[in-house]
């Protein structure tokens, strides 16, 4: 696991100062960042030539609050998601991580246990937003990099 430097100043771009249209249309204000105060607690990801599931560590950080998550979304059945846990090897095989999540919770439902987690699509996919993604399997690739 890779781990941010001591020395490099990493902050979050806030949704209020540029809302979300589905392209990508600004760079960071890094000043504006700097006054709200927001910033990377922590961040790990694995390395894409000798890739590691870390997704055990998840459950641990979400005693702290959500966190982002990244994962391979370009699957069909990740696309098509509408509901349900998501619980299939096709999402696994589809490429590297290219899109990120919001991980918000986990449950168990039916003796399946599942990660939740909210997507930028917006309420009209998946579960009004939200996905569920079977845990302990590194569905999408949920376990290699989070911040």
């Amino acid at each position: 696991m890779t781990s941010i430097d001591d020395n490099m100043q990493v902050v979050l771009d806030v949704e209020r100062d540029h809302p979300f249209t589905g392209q990508c249309t600004h760079t960071c204000d890094k000043e504006k960042i700097f006054k709200r105060g927001y910033g990377w607690e922590s961040a790990g990801w694995t390395d894409p030539k000798n890739p590691s599931d870390h997704e055990e560590e998840l459950s641990d950080m979400l005693d702290y609050g959500p966190l982002v998550v990244y994962t391979k979304s370009s699957s069909p059945v990740f696309q098509t998601y509408s509901g349900g846990i998501l619980d299939s090897r096709k999402c696994n095989i589809t490429g590297p991580l290219d899109h990120s999540l919001l991980l918000v919770g986990e449950g168990v439902a039916n003796g399946t246990d599942y990660w939740i987690a909210r997507n930028s699509y917006g309420k009209g996919w998946g579960e009004k937003g939200y996905i569920r993604l079977a845990k302990g399997k590194n569905m999408c690739g949920i376990g290699l990099g989070y911040i």
